[in-house]
């Protein structure tokens, strides 16, 4: 039987990559309901004075929730540069 030896480039390549997907999706699990609860509260509940800032509010809210869709549908892919810089980084 013969083995497989990872390098270990590869495997912190894939670390990372596998640590962005978590991130992204823990981030979506959790700002989607956050951001529908925001619009709801200030559609619902929002005082009289502050009703001039309502579109602000729900423009923030929607920019929010398209970039977390937008980091979660798109993932960053690690090359050798940046691997190499990672490493002049961290291994000094």
């Amino acid at each position: 039987m013969q083995s497989t030896t990872v390098s270990p480039t590869l495997a912190l390549t894939e670390f990372w990559e596998d640590a962005s997907r978590i991130n992204a999706l823990v981030c979506l699990c959790m700002g989607l309901p956050m951001n529908a609860l925001l619009c709801w509260v200030i559609v619902r509940h929002s005082p009289k004075e502050l009703r001039v800032y309502r579109k602000v509010l729900l423009q923030t809210a929607a920019v929010d929730t398209a970039y977390l869709l937008i980091s979660f549908l798109v993932q960053p892919v690690g090359d050798n540069t940046t691997l190499t810089n990672l490493k002049r980084v961290l291994f000094r």
